[in-house]
C-alpha cells in the first residue's frame, strides 16, 4: 500500500516539474540504459598487448592468441586489428603462473599438484573512454599428478588451464561474468 503512495507522489512530482527539470530527469533516466556489460552497438574488440608478470618469455602473446580464438568462436564480437576501429578495448595482465603442491607424502614427495594461472583484466568503451569493468581477477586451475595414475603430463594440463582461462575471459568480456564456468569447488561445493 505504501508503495502505491510513493509511486503516486513521484509521478505527481514529475508532472509538476518545469520543462528544463523534465529534460534533466530525462538525461538521468537515459543514462540508466539497462544494457549488458558491452553496449548493444559494440561490434569490434581490440585486445591491447597484455602485461606479463610471469617469468615465461612471450607468455602474454600466447594467452592473447587463446583469448582471440575464444572471442572469434563466440561470435558476439569481431576482433579489430587497429584500436581506432574498435568499439571496446580489452587490457590485462597475466599476473601469476603457479605450480602448487597439494598432496605431499611422508617422504616429502609431491603426489598431487595444482596449476593456477591468474589474470587481471579491464574493458574500456572505446567511444567514451570509460571503463565498462576494471581490474577483474580471472583465474583458472587444474589439479593433477605427474607421478600417480592417472598421470597427466604438464603440457596437457597447461593447455587445459590456458583454454579455461581464455574461455572465462571471453565470457567476462561478452556478458560481464563467468560464473557459469566456475567449478564446484570455486562455488563452495565439493
Amino acid at each position: 500500500m505504501k508503495k502505491k503512495y510513493i509511486i503516486t507522489a513521484v509521478l505527481l512530482w514529475i508532472l509538476s516539474c518545469s520543462s528544463s527539470e523534465k529534460a534533466e530527469l530525462g538525461n538521468i533516466v537515459g543514462s540508466i540504459n539497462g544494457q549488458p556489460v558491452i553496449p548493444y552497438t559494440a561490434n569490434k574488440l581490440y585486445i591491447l598487448p597484455f602485461t606479463n608478470q610471469t617469468n615465461i618469455p612471450g607468455y602474454e602473446e600466447k594467452i592473447k592468441q587463446r583469448i582471440t580464438e575464444k572471442i572469434i568462436t563466440g561470435g558476439r564480437l569481431a576482433i579489430a586489428s587497429l584500436q581506432a576501429d574498435s568499439d571496446v578495448t580489452l587490457t590485462g595482465t597475466i599476473q601469476s603462473f603457479q605450480m602448487q603442491p597439494i598432496v605431499i607424502d611422508s617422504a616429502g614427495i609431491i603426489k598431487k599438484k595444482r596449476l593456477l594461472i591468474i589474470a587481471v583484466i579491464s574493458l574500456i568503451n572505446a567511444q567514451t573512454g570509460n571503463y565498462i569493468f576494471r581490474n577483474i581477477t580471472v583465474q583458472a586451475f587444474k589439479e593433477f599428478s605427474d607421478t600417480e595414475a592417472p598421470v597427466t603430463p604438464i603440457n596437457i594440463v597447461q593447455d587445459d588451464v590456458e583454454q579455461v582461462l581464455a574461455s572465462r575471459i571471453a565470457l567476462q568480456v561478452e556478458t560481464g561474468w563467468y560464473t557459469s564456468l566456475k567449478t564446484g569447488v570455486e562455488k563452495g561445493r565439493k
